[in-house]
Order: C-alpha cells, then structure tokens, then sequence
C-alpha cells in the first residue's frame, strides 16, 4: 500500500510539473534551435533568411504561448541587429512592444522602438515616441535618454500629432503618399508609446487604417482594425472597425467567407449600430456585381 501511495504522489508531482511547464508555454523545439546554432556558427544572408522564415513561422504557432512567442520575438531583434537588418528588427521590437504591455522592460524597449524609427529615417515616429517617454516617463532613465532625443522647441506631444493630422488630410496634400506614410506610422507609434490612452490611441489607429486604406495597403489596414477590436475593444471605434474589416473583406479583398464572418460577427454584436442596416444590404448581396445589385435595387421601384 504505501508504494502504491509513493507511486500515486509521484505520478501526481510529475503531472503537475507537467501541466506547470505546459501554462509557461513549453520549449522551442529542436529544430529551430539547430536552425539559431547554424546561423551563429556561419551569419550570411542564406542561413539569417532561413532563421527569419523559421522564426515567423513560430510566431503564428505560439500565438497563444506568450512565453515562448516573447523569447521568439527576442531571438528575432537580436538576430536581425547582428546582420543589421533593422526594418526585420523593427517589426520584431514593434510586435514584443505591441502584446507585452506590462513588461518590466517596457519602458527600455520602447526606447529602442524610437531608436530603430530613427535609424531607418522614421524621423515622426521616432519623434511620437521620444515625446511620449518624456511626456509620461520624464523621470526614469528611458525618459531622460528620450528627451535628449527632442529639440528645444519641440511643441508637445499633442500638439505634434495634431499637425501630421493637418499635413495630411489638408486636401492640398491628400495624394502625397509619403506624407500619409508618415502619419500611418507616426500613428502607430503613438498607439504604441501610449498604450494606455483608451481615448486617442483607437481614434489614431483607426485614422491609420482608413489612411492605409486609400494607398491600397488593405492589409495594414486589417492589422489596424484588429488592433482596436484586441487592445481597445471598449472604444466607439471598435464597431466601425469590425464593419470596415468586413467591408475591406468584401470589398477589396474579395474573400466572401471572411466577409460573410465578419458582417454576421458586426450584427451579432452591434445590433442597433447605425452601420447594422448597410451590414444587413452588404450581407444580403455579397458576390454580386454592382450590375446585378443595381438591377435588383431597379425593380424594386
């Protein structure tokens, strides 16, 4: 009996460790890691391509490991800095920022965020997010080092933001694609620095999405849409943009079933939003041609 009981406890040691190791999201397999080591043993394009492609790969299959996606986003910026491939390096750091908000290295990384901005001639985006540490951090080393960064009449954070606003949607300027490029990330790295601004943050990333939207960069105009929907689902935003991430489906994406998910997903949640009946039409007609919509809309009268 009593090796039977030893037996038990330590069955039922092993599977609490177990189950422990499985909430702290596990290990990076083998082969990634064989995949790192020959990288390091011989660094040329061929073998930090082959890391990259690995590590994006991880990347969608830890979505839901945050442990391991964060030490994968990490191999990610170390490897990118080493062959000097800071935009790689970029849309790593701008991700780990992005999901790790209550990192104990935020306010450091969020440094080095504005650093990389600079580096690739990202002279906006590096500004927003110097003005937000010293803004909001004056008083910790990341705030110091970021105020050095900002000239003696740099207006104020607000004030900055309000003036790419103005360049930009000035009609004047409206199809100056680097003008809008510049607001789309200076936005971005707003939403970022200031995570915590549940007022200005959904309003800025949705002025990104629509901005991304008239270049044609539908893409990055989903990656804003569901950023708001994730980070800031509260927001008056957040409605138009599940309408618009369906719309944009439909649309100019052309992924019917995707549509279809979205706009039903809209109805289920926003019921009585004033976009509920252009939903309800979008949804009745999706694949149709404007031919064949106006035709029906005609014969009705």
């Amino acid at each position: 009996m009593n090796r039977f009981i030893s037996y038990c406890l330590s069955l039922l040691l092993f599977i609490t460790l177990s189950h422990c190791k499985s909430d702290n999201g596990g290990a990076i397999d083998n082969e990634f890691k064989t995949i790192e080591d020959a990288f390091y043993k011989n660094k040329n394009w061929e073998s930090y391509n082959l890391l990259v492609s690995h590590i994006k790969k991880r990347l969608d299959e830890y979505s839901d490991k945050p442990a391991l996606k964060k030490e994968i986003l990490l191999k990610g910026i170390k490897a990118a800095e080493a062959m000097r491939s800071y935009p790689d390096a970029l849309g790593f750091e701008l991700n780990l920022v992005k999901d790790y908000p209550e990192d104990k290295e935020l306010l450091d990384r969020t440094y080095h965020l504005g650093e990389l901005y600079g580096g690739l001639d990202k002279r906006e985006a590096m500004t927003v997010v110097m003005a937000s540490l010293k803004e909001h951090h004056g008083d910790t080393p990341a705030g110091a080092k970021a105020t050095k960064n900002l000239t003696s009449d740099f207006p104020g954070l607000e004030e900055y933001m309000l003036l790419l606003r103005q360049r930009v949607f000035n009609d004047s300027v409206t199809q100056n694609k680097t003008w809008i490029r510049t607001f789309v990330e200076a936005s971005e790295a707003y939403a970022l620095a200031n995570p915590e601004d549940k007022e200005k943050a959904p309003v800025l990333l949705h002025q990104a999405a629509e901005a991304s939207r008239s270049m044609g960069a539908f893409d990055r105009a989903l990656m804003f849409y569901d950023w708001i929907l994730d980070k800031y689902p509260n927001s008056p935003k957040a409605s138009q943009a599940l309408f618009l991430k369906a719309f944009t489906y439909d649309n100019n994406k052309k992924d019917i079933a995707k549509a279809r998910e979205y706009y039903n997903e809209f109805l289920k949640k926003y019921p009585n939003d004033e976009f509920a009946d252009d939903t309800k039409f979008l949804l009745s007609n999706l694949g149709k041609s404007d031919e064949e919509i106006l035709k029906q809309l005609t014969s009705k009268k």
